[in-house]
């Protein structure tokens, strides 16, 4: 179990409750308390940039794809994209750890 995936397990085994909620509305619903404002997005990203990034290949995701990403900032640089990569890569680790204990 990688960085990543431990933090989200982690999270799971304190916020059973919200399992759902993130698995429904994604983390755009504010469900997950360390991921609502930029500047904990980005330290989430920066902190699990490699995870996020094996993440990405393995399920074979183009960013340019992503719903709202910006297009101007293809290594994702900004906070936009790393935003939107920290929301994707909690919301696809949870349903996994989520489908492998079903």
């Amino acid at each position: 179990m990688n960085p990543l995936e431990k933090h989200i397990k982690n999270w799971m085994q304190k916020n059973p409750e919200l399992i759902n909620d993130v698995l429904q509305y994604g983390c755009i619903s504010g469900a997950v308390s360390e991921l609502i404002y930029y500047h904990d997005t980005i330290k989430f990203y920066l902190k699990y940039q490699k995870e996020i990034a094996a993440l990405l290949s393995d399920l074979d995701i183009n960013p340019y794809e992503l719903n709202g990403w910006d297009y101007s900032d293809p290594l994702a640089l900004g906070v936009t994209n790393q935003n939107l990569l920290s929301w994707l890569a909690f919301e696809e680790t949870l349903r996994s750890l989520n489908d492998s204990n079903d």
